[in-house]
């Protein structure tokens, strides 16, 4: 891995400068799909990437989690962001234990190398300073991203956060164990 370091972003850090080179190109090939309560995987074809209004409308809203007290981090390989993620502030669920990580993304040409999951270890730490015992996710349906929660030791969540799923239908609810996981 080289030189890279995370920061907390402020709202002076954000700008649509910071991500110009960051590719969030993905394609989809199959998705996860929930029938009868079992998950079976399904022909999907889907390509991920931001044009610029989508950019805009990311700007906007990761400002909104630092204007909510939330935290937005990004990897940085010098002045260069090749990651980020957003973490809301507020605790949600039946005893108040869920925080949601509302944005977790890694630029194309730097994944599979180690830093989704340092960035993953970043929020992570951050959700329990916000007083959390789990980590609530709702996750693009494609293998690769189940795959990378999978191995974090995400699973399904106990406990659906209806507003957000609603918000992102074709999603996979999941929760991560910030009390009994290491680190």
């Amino acid at each position: 891995m080289k030189n890279t370091d995370i920061r907390q972003l402020r709202h002076q850090d954000l700008s649509a400068e910071l991500f110009t080179a960051f590719n969030r190109h993905q394609e989809i090939t199959q998705c996860w799909k929930r029938a009868e309560n079992l998950w079976k995987l399904e022909p999907h074809n889907d390509t991920r990437d931001w044009n610029e209004t989508q950019r805009y409308y990311l700007l906007l809203d990761l400002h909104k989690t630092i204007g909510m007290g939330g935290n937005v981090s990004g990897l940085f390989e010098g002045e260069r962001l090749i990651g980020f993620f957003s973490l809301e502030s507020f605790r949600f669920g039946m005893q108040r234990d869920y925080v949601q990580l509302s944005h977790f993304h890694i630029s194309s040409e730097s994944r599979r190398q180690g830093h989704g999951r340092m960035l993953f270890g970043h929020a992570c730490r951050a959700a329990r300073d916000f007083g959390a015992k789990k980590l609530y996710i709702s996750s693009l349906c494609s293998p690769h991203t189940i795959t990378f929660y999978s191995r974090m030791g995400c699973v399904e969540a106990e406990e659906y956060n209806q507003l957000i799923a609603s918000r992102e239908p074709g999603s996979i609810q999941l929760e991560f164990d910030l009390v009994n996981a290491p680190g």
